[in-house]
């Protein structure tokens, strides 16, 4: 029987479809995880220091984490809901990369 990721081309996608549900992809997740805790907490340093554009940034992947660690329990969040997260997640980002922007390059 063929798998689902099987293609008359000759290629053969079922090990990489089997790789992303292999036992290995919570641990990825929560290295990701970990990853953009620390994304956060130094944006938020940073922003702290005066940098406040940076707050934008740190709430970014601060719903990046919340949207993740809900994923590893099992219950991800949909519709209305995530877009309105990932709206925000994006307009603050927006407003990081804008005031990163303004600021006056070291020479």
């Amino acid at each position: 029987m063929r798998g689902l990721f099987n293609t008359d081309m000759g290629v053969d996608l079922e090990p990489l479809a089997k790789a992303f549900r292999a036992p290995e992809v919570p641990m990825l997740l929560g290295i990701s995880i970990v990853i953009e805790v620390l994304v956060a907490v130094v944006a938020f340093a940073a922003a702290r220091k005066g940098r406040a554009h940076l707050y934008g940034l740190s709430f970014t992947f601060g719903v990046y984490v919340l949207y993740d660690l809900n994923r590893m329990a099992g219950s991800p969040v949909t519709g209305p809901v995530l877009s309105g997260l990932f709206l925000l997640a994006s307009l603050g980002a927006l407003v990081a990369v804008i005031g990163l922007w303004r600021e006056p390059r070291a020479r």
